[in-house]
C-alpha cells in the first residue's frame, strides 16, 4: 500500500447530505413494520404445532381399526403439515436474516449479512 492509500484510509468520510440520512433512517427504521407479520408467522407456527399433534393422535388411535387407503391418507397429511410448517421456518429466518447492521462511528448502514438457507 502506498503512502497516498493509506492517507486517503486514514481521512474520515465526508457527511452524507441530510436527504440522503432522512431516507436511509426511513428505509433503516421501516424493517420495524414486519414485526407484526413475524408475529402472526410464528403464531401460525404454533397452530400448525397443534394440528399436527391432534392429527398424529387421531391416527394413533384408529390404526387399527382403519384401512391402509386411509392410514396412507393420514400419513400424507402428517407430512403435508411438517412441510407447511418447514416452509413457515424458512420464510422467517430468510426473511429475518437480512439484518443491516450499523457502524458505531458515523451511523450508517454499512454491511447486509445473508445466512444461506443450505447451511
Amino acid at each position: 500500500m502506498t503512502m497516498i492509500q493509506s492517507k486517503r484510509l486514514m481521512q474520515p468520510e465526508t457527511p452524507h447530505p441530510l436527504h440522503e440520512r432522512i431516507v436511509e433512517n426511513v428505509i433503516f427504521a421501516s424493517r420495524w413494520l414486519l414485526a407484526p407479520i413475524y408475529v402472526g408467522l410464528a403464531a401460525g407456527l404454533l397452530v400448525l404445532l397443534v394440528k399436527f399433534g391432534q392429527r398424529t393422535i387421531e391416527l394413533l388411535t384408529h390404526v387399527l381399526t382403519t384401512d391402509g387407503d386411509n392410514t396412507i391418507v393420514g400419513i400424507l397429511a402428517l407430512v403435508d403439515l411438517a412441510l407447511m410448517g418447514s416452509l413457515v421456518v424458512m420464510v422467517m429466518f430468510q426473511n429475518s436474516t437480512w439484518r443491516a447492521t450499523r457502524t458505531s462511528l458515523a451511523g450508517w448502514v454499512t454491511s447486509v449479512s445473508v445466512i444461506s438457507s443450505s447451511s
